[in-house]
Formats: structure tokens, sequence, C-alpha cells
């Protein structure tokens, strides 16, 4: 997608497939916020700008300043790390990497469980643990609605799970 195409769908003026003006542009709306968001073509952050990211040192997440472990996958300022890792510049680009992923997500209708099932997939992880520690470090229950959680806190339980990452505001 490119940022004209973007643009266009938050104000309602992209064209379908069919050519017709989409009726409702406010479906489309949040996710194109997040779509920009995760892709980095906008510079709005939901994280905090001054943060002091702390990754336990000798973990793949420190080597590769990705305390999300997140996957490459050609987000904004990543470049493939170690094992097929995301490696950014500062642990704060890591985090807000991260951040911005689990906003794209909340625009996909997740519960909390089904973020985690794809987030830490069984065949990699204990996924049924994972849930539980995020039920417990969020004070959530596993079928609530990731809309209706803030992605930084989201984000910050998880960095703490992944790779006992500590966060400072």
């Amino acid at each position: 997608m490119d940022e004209i195409w973007l643009n266009e769908i938050a104000k309602g003026r992209a064209l379908s497939n069919s050519n017709r003006r989409f009726e409702d542009p406010e479906p489309l709306a949040p996710l194109a916020k997040a779509r920009a968001f995760a892709t980095g073509k906008k510079q709005q952050s939901t994280a905090p700008t001054n943060l002091n990211v702390t990754i336990k040192e000798g973990t793949l997440a420190y080597k590769n300043n990705n305390p999300g472990n997140l996957r490459y996958a050609e987000q904004h300022g990543a470049v493939r790390g170690e094992q097929g890792f995301a490696k950014f510049k500062t642990p704060t680009d890591g985090f807000n990497a991260l951040t911005r992923q689990v906003a794209l997500d909340q625009e996909r209708n997740h519960t909390l469980e089904s973020f985690i099932h794809k987030f830490a997939p069984p065949i990699e992880n204990d996924t049924e643990k994972y849930v539980k520690l995020m039920e417990q470090k969020l004070g959530v229950l596993r079928n609530v609605s990731l809309k209706s959680l803030s992605p930084d806190k989201i984000a910050e339980a998880m960095v703490f799970l992944e790779s006992n990452t500590i966060i400072e505001k």
C-alpha cells in the first residue's frame, strides 16, 4: 500500500475494486491509520518518546535491540538481525516497533488470547503459559478485546515476558 492510497482511505475517497466510492469510510479509517502507523509512514506514536528501555544483556533481544523479539518483516528502521529477528538501532526503536504492531493487531479484532497465539505460536512457545502470564500482568481475562487495552501496556507486559526488559518513563 502506498501513502497516497492510505490517505485517500482515511479521507473516505478511496475507490473499491469495482471503482465505487466506499459508502462509509469510518470502518476503514482506523485500519488505514494502524497500517500507516505500523509501517512507520506516519510519525505518530502511541509510545512515549522519552523511554528508558533496559534489555537484559547477553540475550538475543539485547543483540538485536528488539525487546519484543519481533520477527523481521521489513519494519520501519529495522534490518534483518540474528536468527531471523528484526534488528533495530536502539532498544527504544525496538519497543516502539512492538507498540506499532500491537496497534495494528488491535484493528484486526483480536482478543488477548488470539493475539498471543498469533504472536507466540504453540509450535515455538508455551503459548498457554504466555497467555496466563499476560492475563496476570495486565489484570484482564484472555477473552478481552485487544482494542480495549492500551498498546503501550500490552507491549510493556510482552517485553517483560519476552526478554525481562524494563521500561522506565
